[in-house]
């Protein structure tokens, strides 16, 4: 189990815009409720409060529920984090994305804020001393929050022991030349399609890859490669030829990726699956090329 931050951030990212109105969220509590056993043996309900129900699924669907405890109560949720010696009191703390953020609507801002808790949510991004925090139940559904480094309302933070992130190498061919990822971003340039792969890990572990290529049949993938060189043989693609679907996998690591559709959207994350049964499981759309590749590791 366990799992790295931008797991959790990129899974919170995912519910936004889900609504009450809609049953949209009902998602999140039915994902809630599939974990055994359930916080104090209850069941969430569609019609209940549920920020905490979301903090908590985020953590159930990344299976992330060794380092972070579940809850439907803010205040219990808060007594968890500490006994488990992951809770930090204090309201000028400088969160990292992944970090549990609570709020209490009763606070005066007149010093360390100690006392009960309203709401929760789960920090994306801290950029500027501004906090950027995604939310269930706001304002009827998962949006997100901006709020300052130790600003009025902040009870304190949930910080969970995260897997060490792992750098990963990778770029893509696409108008003639590699483009890479920069840390924590996406390898491609939306609008122009790619016809090359190359990933690689710092520490030398093996990473398949495979390509399929628009217009062949679905059963037609390119031969898999496993090695980053300047050599047809040394990366997954043809030059020239747009793909459409990815598959990889590396020999010591966990993977997710996820592929952005030309003149289209981001495709959900892809996490784990066999490399020798592609129907079971690619990153892609057969027949709609992909301009955009994004790849994390974990431990």
């Amino acid at each position: 189990m366990s799992c790295t931050r931008s797991q959790i951030v990129s899974r919170a990212q995912a519910w936004i815009g889900l609504q009450e109105a809609n049953g949209g969220h009902r998602v999140i509590v039915d994902t809630y409720n599939s974990h055994k056993p359930l916080a104090r043996g209850y069941q969430l309900k569609y019609t209940d409060e549920w920020c905490s129900g979301f903090a908590s699924a985020v953590a159930i669907a990344c299976g992330a529920t060794d380092i972070i405890p579940t809850e439907v109560g803010c205040g219990k949720h808060i007594a968890k984090f500490q006994s488990m010696g992951i809770w930090v009191e204090a309201d000028d703390y400088v969160p990292a994305p992944g970090d549990y953020i609570f709020y209490d609507w009763k606070d005066d801002g007149k010093g360390e804020n100690i006392d009960g808790a309203s709401h929760v949510g789960i920090v994306e991004n801290v950029e500027n001393d501004v906090i950027t925090v995604i939310e269930g139940n706001l304002s009827g559904g998962v949006h997100r929050r901006t709020i300052r480094v130790n600003g009025r309302f902040i009870r304190g933070y949930g910080v969970p022991r995260y897997d060490a992130e792992v750098e990963i190498a990778y770029r893509v061919f696409a108008d003639g030349c590699w483009l890479s990822a920069e840390a924590g971003d996406y390898a491609g340039e939306m609008g122009k399609p790619i016809s090359g792969l190359q990933v690689a890990l710092p520490d030398g572990s093996k990473v398949t890859l495979c390509a399929h290529i628009c217009g062949k049949s679905r059963d037609k993938w390119l031969p898999s490669v496993c090695k980053w060189d300047d050599t047809p043989d040394g990366y997954a693609g043809i030059f020239g030829r747009n793909i459409d679907c990815i598959a990889m996998k590396a020999q010591e690591r966990r993977l997710r990726y996820r592929v952005h559709i030309l003149g289209g959207k981001w495709l959900p994350w892809i996490e784990a699956y066999d490399l020798a049964d592609y129907q079971n499981g690619f990153a892609g759309i057969y027949g709609k090329p992909i301009d955009a590749v994004q790849i994390q590791v974990a431990m």
